[in-house]
């Protein structure tokens, strides 16, 4: 499958790259990579996001040069690679990009993936950038440092700075060929897990505070409004991690996190025991991992809250 994705590209030239609506580090990691990676091999290559999830000024540094959709504009190329993307229905408004395209590609590391490409490189790894790397290798040896920072990035934040039941030992390998080739590990785990502003604690706090907690605190709930939001200023970009915050709570083994967004509400959960929260994520019209998920609602604040509350109760009764 490696050489076909390959064969893909190489016959390529004009080359649209995508990834899930409500893009985490490994998916813009996983994405910038791979855009400068066919750049360097002489091919067009154009990352487009979403309107409304245009990267956090802190990861400029990674996310340097993408296109907002437009959905008033058509758009067409010889290949489209979705990377780190489950379903094509994560794929937002910029299915129209994937549909016109003539060869499409999906590249993945998730188990509910439901291989939706004509060619499908889907691989249990503990991050994209995992795979991507494997792909990358296999054409152009060394990286250069640009493409080693973003799958760097990628690897990093989707594995939880290597600490997550997904890290096997190629993952710590992997790790150490990119830090070879110049990605700067101190810099983008402070990127990643330390540059807090202060606006985002206070607000992580009062979620935080505000926490609902089921079957004797097993199960933890974080709701972020958006009236929370401006109140502190905050973009929702900037919220990452509240779910593993609040599973990092002694006793909690399903944590998540409802974050009501400008035009959904966004979910994602954890999980610190055998509960399948991909599969409380698949019956929302999410996925994801065993123990890392996530999903979106069209409804209100209110019924996303309720819905997520009852397939939680109903999944971790059913493990139970």
């Amino acid at each position: 499958m490696y050489k076909k994705v390959i064969n893909a590209i190489q016959n390529s030239n004009n080359i649209a790259i995508l990834t899930h609506i409500s893009p985490d580090p490994d998916a813009f990691g996983s994405s910038f990579a791979t855009k400068a990676w066919l750049n360097d091999m002489g091919k067009k290559a154009t990352v487009y996001i979403e309107s409304g999830d245009e990267p956090p000024k802190k990861y400029e540094y990674i996310c340097d040069d993408y296109v907002v959709f437009d959905g008033e504009k058509s758009y067409e190329h010889d290949l489209c690679l979705c990377l780190d993307c489950g379903d094509e229905k994560r794929l937002g408004e910029r299915i129209s990009i994937f549909n016109a395209a003539k060869v499409t590609v999906n590249i993945d590391h998730h188990i509910t993936n439901n291989n939706f490409a004509q060619i499908n490189l889907v691989k249990q790894a503990g991050a994209t950038g995992e795979i991507l790397y494997k792909l990358m290798t296999m054409l152009t040896k060394p990286l250069t440092k640009r493409q080693a920072d973003c799958l760097y990035f990628a690897i990093s934040s989707d594995t939880g700075s290597f600490k997550y039941s997904s890290v096997t030992d190629s993952t710590f390998e992997i790790a150490a060929e990119l830090m070879r080739c110049g990605a700067d590990n101190e810099y983008i785990s402070r990127t990643l897990f330390e540059m807090v502003p202060m606006s985002v604690t206070l607000l992580k706090a009062k979620a935080l505070s505000q926490m609902q907690v089921y079957e004797d605190g097993k199960i933890a709930i974080v709701t972020v409004s958006q009236e929370m939001m401006k109140e502190y200023g905050v973009d929702d970009m900037q919220l990452t991690g509240i779910a593993e915050m609040a599973r990092s709570i002694e006793g909690v083994e399903v944590a998540v996190a409802i974050t009501e967004k400008a035009d959904k509400i966004s979910i994602s959960m954890r999980a610190s025991n055998d509960v399948d929260v991909s599969a409380i994520c698949l019956a929302l019209g999410g996925g994801g991992h065993k123990k890392a998920a996530g999903a979106s609602l069209n409804t209100s604040l209110d019924e996303a809250q309720k819905t997520v509350v009852e397939q939680t109760l109903k999944f971790f009764r059913a493990s139970n």
